[in-house]
């Protein structure tokens, strides 16, 4: 018989999830849990884990010069949109980098705001 776990639900519409449920599902502080209800009223809880900067790591292939004037003009517009899309990823996730790296090459008493 299936074990049955119970939660509240708070004016601001948090809940608590057990622990028992978070081990079920593999969830960790950040993770995503995605809820789908069916027609019949079933809901199914699922967890997608959070991503950090080093699961990003390589996602984008770097292209050589002579790779990107090759296939120049074979490049239709959809594929100039999702090349746009990677360079803006990879821009984003260089700016995240250097947040992270500013955060943690300044001070301990700057960062607790007792330094400048």
């Amino acid at each position: 018989m299936p074990e049955l776990y119970r939660a509240k639900l708070t004016g601001k519409g948090h809940v608590q999830v057990p622990k028992a449920v978070r081990e079920a599902l593999g969830a960790a502080r950040g993770d995503d849990l995605v809820f789908r209800v069916e027609e019949d009223g079933a809901v199914y809880v699922t967890c997608e884990p959070r991503r950090t900067l080093s699961d990003l790591a390589g996602m984008l292939a770097p292209q050589r010069p002579s790779e990107a004037r090759a296939g120049a003009a074979e490049v239709d517009e959809d594929a100039l949109g999702d090349r746009e899309e990677e360079v803006a990823a990879a821009e984003a996730v260089r700016q995240d980098a250097r947040v992270v790296r500013e955060c943690t090459e300044r001070p301990r008493l700057e960062r607790d705001g007792e330094g400048v």
